[in-house]
């Protein structure tokens, strides 16, 4: 049928196989005059005498030797042997085996070849209409055309799914940072990723239209193997370097774990215990801790900023039993989240961003968090603080006083205020994901939020802080390319 749409011939590819000729079984007159001469001997003529009785008929030496060669042949016909196990074929079969091959001079086998003739002919006039096709050499191409563009398409399919597998530590490098931040990020079980909702654009503010013709390679001379550049608030890529690449985003996964707590505990003055569970999870793991102990009882807003400014693991996991009851609800709290503000190539395996090969994000998904949760005031608040001192608890009567680790991380940045401001962001560490970094800075009264992923040490580095200095120079770059604009 597409062929004929097509309009192309089925000759060109197929050949028929036709079946027996028609004409051929049709009864001869001269059969007919065989049959009526053995009934009239009684079975008494051969074949010398049937030859001669067909002669006194009218018939030349010619005729008569074509039905006997026709006689003859059946016996190795590929036209009677065409109906397979058929009656007549096994009725020809004995007749030639009783005479021993010659047949063609018995009556009884010209008798049966005659009663055959009429079975085969009927058998093959009852399937005259069917046809069969055989694929003859075009056919052939044609067909191996086909299977290999099909398997063409299924190797392009899985490149394309190979290229979009989600990153594994293979994939990093895995050399480690000169030195180790205090941010080492921290642990907590996995969980399934929660079902996919619908994002509606989080932008609240347009970006300056002098963005739009702005060509500056602000990522030329950085260590960090990633990175992404956004207007706040219009969500407008500025510069991307691999920024929608999946990574490891190691603790500034943080910032996922702080709105979502932010979002659901009503009262931020509550307090909370601190289980003995908490530490005995935690024993084993190299991760860093705010500084609050077992059985410290702390307020919901203290952990908060224990968790952001100093990355603390503890933290993290008493957000989980407060807000979702334990690990695997509150991950399935952060992917809907993720799925909500439009982090497409994100999925999280745990609250604070301990490696897991299944623990992934990308700068640009990073960068979309942070100007969602920077609407928020306490997170903004929060994050944009430098040096905070908790209330009084049991382990530390004065409160424990907290430096962020982005004002450790960063030289006086005053030097650089006729360039841009520095307001404030979330450092992250693992020795697979390398230094990363989520800052936000005012440049022109303009807020911009800049991610980093896989800052990695290197001999004659100048700084252990790869990831501050990549910020701050990019920063002031783009800084001096809108200073042109």
């Amino acid at each position: 049928m597409l062929l004929q749409i097509a309009g192309i011939s089925k000759s060109t590819f197929f050949y028929e196989k036709k079946h027996i000729n028609d004409k051929r079984l049709k009864d001869e007159p001269i059969l007919k005059e065989i049959r009526d001469i053995f009934e009239h001997s009684n079975g008494k003529y051969g074949y010398p005498r049937i030859t001669i009785e067909l002669q006194n008929r009218g018939y030349n030496i010619n005729e008569i030797g074509v039905i006997t060669m026709q006689i003859k042949a059946s016996q190795k016909s590929s036209s009677l042997r065409s109906c397979g196990k058929c009656e007549a074929f096994d009725l020809l079969h004995t007749a030639c085996a009783e005479t021993k091959g010659n047949c063609y001079v018995s009556y009884r086998f010209v008798r049966k070849f005659l009663d055959l003739k009429e079975k085969v002919y009927n058998y093959h006039m009852s399937n005259r209409n069917r046809r069969k096709y055989r694929i003859n050499r075009q056919g052939q191409m044609l067909i191996a055309g086909i299977f290999i563009v099909i398997a063409v398409i299924i190797v392009i399919i899985a490149a394309n799914n190979a290229a979009n597998k989600e990153p594994d530590g293979s994939d990093l490098d895995n050399s480690s940072a000169v030195s180790d931040l205090s941010d080492n990020s921290d642990a907590s079980d996995p969980s399934d990723s929660s079902d996919n909702a619908v994002w509606t654009s989080v932008a609240t503010a347009a970006a300056p239209s002098y963005l739009d013709g702005l060509k500056s390679d602000i990522f030329s001379d950085i260590c960090s193997k990633q990175a992404v550049l956004i207007h706040a608030g219009s969500g407008k890529v500025i510069a991307s370097k691999d920024g929608d690449t999946k990574g490891f985003p190691a603790s500034i996964t943080k910032m996922m774990t702080a709105i979502i707590a932010i979002e659901n505990i009503s009262d931020l003055n509550s307090t909370y215990t601190m289980p003995v569970e908490i530490y005995d999870k935690l024993y084993n793991l190299d991760l860093s801790t705010a500084g609050f102990a077992k059985n410290d009882t702390v307020t919901v807003k203290d952990l908060l900023y224990g968790l952001l400014m100093r990355s603390g693991a503890e933290c993290c996991l008493a957000m989980e039993n407060i807000v979702a009851g334990g690990s695997d609800a509150f991950v399935a709290m952060m992917n809907k989240k993720a799925a909500e503000i439009g982090m497409y190539n994100t999925h999280f395996m745990n609250s604070t961003g301990e490696h897991d090969p299944q623990h992934y994000s990308t700068p640009h998904d990073m960068a979309i968090l942070l100007d969602y949760a920077l609407k928020n005031p306490v997170f903004k608040e929060i994050i944009s603080t430098s040096i905070y001192k908790t209330a009084p608890i049991a382990s530390n009567g004065d409160g424990l006083q907290f430096q962020s680790t982005l004002y450790l991380a960063t030289p006086d940045m005053s030097v650089y205020a006729d360039k841009f401001v520095l307001k404030g962001g979330k450092t992250g560490y693992t020795s697979s994901a390398g230094q990363c970094l989520a800052t936000y800075a005012v440049i022109n009264g303009e807020e911009y939020i800049l991610v980093t992923f896989g800052a990695f040490g290197y001999e004659g580095a100048t700084t252990s802080h790869l990831h501050a200095k990549d910020h701050i120079d990019i920063y002031s770059s783009f800084a001096l390319a809108l200073s042109d604009v």
